[in-house]
């Protein structure tokens, strides 16, 4: 039947017409139409716009149906497509732990400053398989992992849809059909407190200039002072080198601008041992006075949130995301009746204009709001990560990069005799030590 060949008019015809210069003889039994014969056009047009349209309605009733389900904050989604979780017969998602155990590990060790590569490697000497069964992880799985909210047990309904039904094309959902947001849906393997930080921090790596205007450079987590040293004198990032002495292979860091040119910046080389050997004596010095340092550490963190002018809340945002939730509904009835022609291009630009110029304050509203809220749990996170090493770390006989990354945001150097260690929690310690530089 002219249904079953094609239900777009279009390609029907062009099909048809394309086989018969062959010499190729379609013939539909259902309709008693040969395709050699010229007259059957129009005949097959009329047929194949019937077929068209039915294909439209049926189209229009399920997409209706989806989006009942979604109002009613109904998940339609295999779970067993997504890492670290499973689902029954029933439909009930439980967690994978084993895969739960890695998906923890990728948010933690991000966190704690190692890029995706460090991730990917660290997983391919683990010998743990990929989503897909390989042997080696891709860097963009472990970015879509870490910014997937269905890790927190919640979910985005409605991220793509279809422009229109005969190309089936999925693209992003950018405000053009109506989104929910499905707290709680499911079991989550990664708390609230911890995705949110995880979303700071990649915002922050996002936020990085490039060299040629600050000497900063991009986030890279090769080595353990990698993008962790500033020169206290210019700004500027340091960068690792490495120099034969008495044929021994030594490596130090250099101010960036220093390497351009040392009337930008006279900061002199530092000797990577040298850092390693500072860092393990601040440390062994926050140990022996752990009670004190605690202390301060819980307090850093109180007054980051007090400087954020932080207070909680939720309801404000709920409101935001109805009312976006309603306008996004009143663009996709406007398009409706446009489509139906119950109202002029003229009304329909009007007023779907005023609602997607709406729309853009309140996501204005929301990300402020989300912004604030990522940077409370970043900072409250990272307070946990330092009390959790104070209260169990012993002494340190040499440089362990884990200790290194899970405390250290920042070094600044001024100076040989200036070095100043920067935590995750937000306290600040001087370095006292011999300090050689070359």
């Amino acid at each position: 039947s002219v249904s079953r060949y094609a239900r777009n008019t279009v390609d029907s015809l062009s099909n048809v017409r394309m086989l018969r210069e062959k010499g190729v003889k379609i013939f539909f039994e259902k309709e008693n139409i040969d395709s050699l014969d010229p007259k059957c056009d129009m005949i097959l047009s009329i047929y194949s716009s019937l077929a068209e349209e039915e294909s439209r309605s049926i189209s229009t009733n399920i997409r209706w149906s989806v989006q009942k389900r979604f109002e009613k904050g109904k998940v339609i989604m295999c779970f067993n497509c997504l890492y670290g979780y499973g689902q029954d017969r029933d439909g009930n998602v439980y967690i994978k732990e084993d895969e739960a155990e890695v998906v923890r590990d990728i948010y933690f060790g991000f966190l704690i400053g190692k890029s995706y590569q460090n991730i990917v490697e660290e997983l391919k000497n683990r010998n743990i398989p990929s989503p897909k069964g390989n042997n080696t992880w891709s860097k963009s799985t472990i970015k879509s992992i870490l910014q997937n909210e269905k890790y927190m047990g919640d979910a985005i309904l409605q991220k793509t849809y279809k422009r229109d039904f005969l190309t089936q094309r999925r693209v992003k959902n950018t405000g053009q059909a109506p989104q929910r947001y499905v707290e709680n849906n499911h079991p989550a393997i990664i708390d609230k407190d911890t995705w949110n930080a995880v979303q700071a921090e990649l915002k922050r790596r996002k936020e990085l200039r490039s060299v040629e205007q600050t000497g900063k450079g991009r986030y890279n987590g090769k080595y353990a002072f990698s993008g962790k040293i500033v020169c206290g004198l210019c700004g500027g990032g340091f960068r690792r080198h490495n120099y034969i002495n008495y044929n021994k292979k030594e490596y130090v860091w250099t101010c960036k601008q220093h390497v351009k040119s040392n009337k930008l910046c006279h900061q002199l080389p530092i000797k990577e041992e040298h850092l390693e050997s500072i860092f393990v004596k601040t440390i062994n010095k926050l140990i022996s006075n752990r009670e004190e340092i605690l202390s301060a550490v819980k307090s850093s963190v109180k007054d980051a949130i007090v400087e954020l002018d932080y207070k909680q809340d939720d309801d404000n945002l709920i409101k935001i995301d109805k009312e976006i939730e309603l306008l996004q509904n009143e663009i996709y009835n406007l398009s409706v009746k446009r489509r139906t022609k119950a109202i002029d291009a003229e009304m329909y630009n009007s007023e779907s204009q005023k609602a997607i110029s709406r729309i853009d304050e309140l996501f204005a509203q929301r990300d402020k709001l989300v912004e604030l809220n990522t940077a409370v749990s970043l900072a409250k996170v990272k307070g946990e990560i330092v009390e959790r090493f104070l209260t169990e770390q012993t002494q340190l006989e040499k440089f362990d990069r884990d200790v290194f990354e899970k405390l250290v945001e920042k070094i600044i150097i001024k100076g040989k005799d200036n070095i100043m260690f920067e935590f995750k929690d937000g306290t600040s310690l001087k370095a006292e030590t011999e300090f050689k530089t070359l």
